[in-house]
């Protein structure tokens, strides 16, 4: 059985058969299109969103940062301390305006000037160490120096604290703080000033107290002593004279004594003697008599002082006396006193002999009579002491000489000044009015 043939379309139908599949494609491409219009427009508006909030948060951060660094000018440019920043050759890159002002220069003059060329020339070789510390250890520094304000040369005493850090680019630079600290300075001074006058006010104290002690155990020693002198001096005087006259009785009844017993009677008399001495200037010290004055020639005293107190053989006598001097109104037996006790104290300091110097001259109205030695000399600790009772450096003696000495020249309105030279000798000066002899 043949099939049917197809019926063949003609043109019109055709193309309405296209059209129909043609709107179909469309509408089914158009569903596909909007679908990704849609996403697509969602999501620049996701992100325009995005953006707005970013841009929101740039705009707040940035009001922040510029809050922040208007804070932070504020801070350094009105810090109570000056800021500055230095290169590694030490000039000024960044400075804020107390550091200006206390170096006496516009804040925009400081850039790129050398630091150094405000400290004093005297401090250069400080800050000049403090950076190669700095340099070598990489640990902060400081120090004191003196600057000189660029405006009106002033002198400020400065505070400098530096640390090493780098720039943006790596660089080396110096951070410092610089702080004027003259008032501090001047507070140091005057502390030190306080701290000097009373440690030299304390020290007054303790000598006017040391004197004071000194004082007493001097009055303590004088009482002692005038009641022992008035007490007993009498008393030891008779048997010592006892024993002087049983020293002359065993001479004469021993003409022909040995040696040895003669000896022995020569060491009696003389220890005798010195204890004679002892009792007599004891008593001398106690109670020394009136003067009994009369006109002199200063020859004439040092000659009867000589004979009564002769120079020993080791020593040289050397005599400078001034001619035509005015005679001295003095007591002349208590002054050969005085002089022959200086001239015995002379020799003593010369035991192996040396050179005793006697000379005169007139000064302010007074006669000078200077004793001198070239014997051991005394010593400075020993110069202070010296005129005091019961005060001595002999093996012999009880420390009286002197002090009785200057009460004798006092009494005779004059005194004695000492002068010495540990191994060198010493000198003894006495001075003694003049009275005019009345025509």
């Amino acid at each position: 059985m043949k099939k049917k043939s197809a019926t063949p379309l003609d043109a019109t139908d055709l193309r309405r058969s296209a059209e129909i599949r043609l709107n179909k494609r469309k509408h089914a491409n158009q569903l596909v299109i909007n679908a990704n219009n849609q996403q697509l427009i969602h999501e620049l508006e996701v992100h325009q969103i995005e953006l707005e909030t970013q841009n929101n948060e740039l705009a707040r951060t940035r009001s922040e940062v510029e809050t922040l660094l208007e804070k932070y000018t504020n801070l350094y440019d009105f810090a109570p301390v000056g800021y500055i920043t230095l290169s590694k050759k030490g000039l000024i890159l960044e400075a804020n305006i107390p550091a200006s002002a206390l170096l006496g220069i516009k804040r925009s003059q400081l850039i790129k000037q050398p630091f150094s060329r405000f400290i004093l020339n005297e401090d250069q070789d400080i800050f000049y160490r403090q950076h190669q510390r700095l340099n070598e250890t990489g640990e902060p520094q400081s120090c004191d120096l003196m600057i000189r304000k660029a405006d009106t040369g002033l002198l400020v005493w400065a505070h400098l604290a530096s640390i090493l850090t780098q720039n943006g680019e790596g660089a080396n630079i110096f951070r410092m703080m610089v702080s004027d600290i003259s008032e501090r300075k001047r507070a140091e001074d005057e502390i030190r000033k306080l701290n000097a006058e009373l440690e030299g006010r304390v020290e007054a104290s303790n000598f006017k107290l040391q004197e004071a002690q000194e004082l007493l155990i001097r009055q303590e020693k004088l009482a002692l002593l005038g009641q022992l002198a008035g007490g007993v001096g009498h008393e030891l005087r008779r048997p010592l004279a006892v024993i002087l006259n049983a020293v002359y009785y065993l001479r004469l009844v021993q003409p022909d004594a040995d040696e040895k017993i003669r000896q022995y009677h020569n060491m009696i008399e003389q220890e005798t003697h010195s204890a004679e001495k002892i009792i007599h200037d004891l008593l001398n010290f106690a109670r020394v008599k009136s003067a009994d004055k009369e006109l002199v020639p200063v020859s004439e005293l040092i000659k009867q002082a000589l004979e009564q107190f002769p120079v020993p053989k080791l020593v040289h006598l050397k005599l400078g006396l001034a001619v035509n001097l005015p005679k001295v109104f003095i007591d002349l037996r208590q002054m050969e006193q005085v002089l022959g006790n200086l001239f015995v104290n002379a020799c003593q300091a010369m035991p192996t002999g040396g050179e005793l110097t006697i000379s005169t001259h007139q000064q302010a109205g007074m006669i000078i009579i200077s004793v001198q030695d070239t014997g051991v000399g005394i010593t400075p600790e020993n110069m202070k002491k010296l005129f005091e009772p019961l005060f001595t450096t002999k093996l012999n003696g009880i420390g009286l000489g002197l002090a009785i000495s200057q009460k004798l020249a006092e009494a005779n309105g004059g005194w004695i000044e000492a002068h010495s030279e540990p191994g060198r000798g010493s000198t003894f000066q006495i001075s003694l009015p003049v009275k005019q002899e009345s025509k």
